[in-house]
């Protein structure tokens, strides 16, 4: 086990589609979750970080709860 292994595995990074994208995997792999914790957040560049859950709330989550609600009409 490596620093590098644990990261790949436990963060979800990347723009806002691969994050969407890294989201859903994760789901299916788990089975629906029905809270994100938005954790690990480095303010030291306060306008990054800012950027970043602008980014997670407007295009992210968006896309993440679409494609769930499109699978549960697809099962339901």
């Amino acid at each position: 086990m490596t620093l590098e292994s644990i990261c790949e595995k436990l963060i979800i990074y990347g723009t806002p589609e691969s994050v969407a994208d890294q989201l859903l995997a994760f789901q299916e792999e788990v089975g629906t979750f029905g809270t994100l914790l938005y954790a690990g957040k480095d303010w030291r560049d306060r306008e990054a970080g800012r950027r970043s859950m602008i980014l997670m709330a407007e295009q992210v989550m968006p896309r993440v709860n679409a494609a769930s609600a499109r699978s549960r009409d697809a099962a339901g």
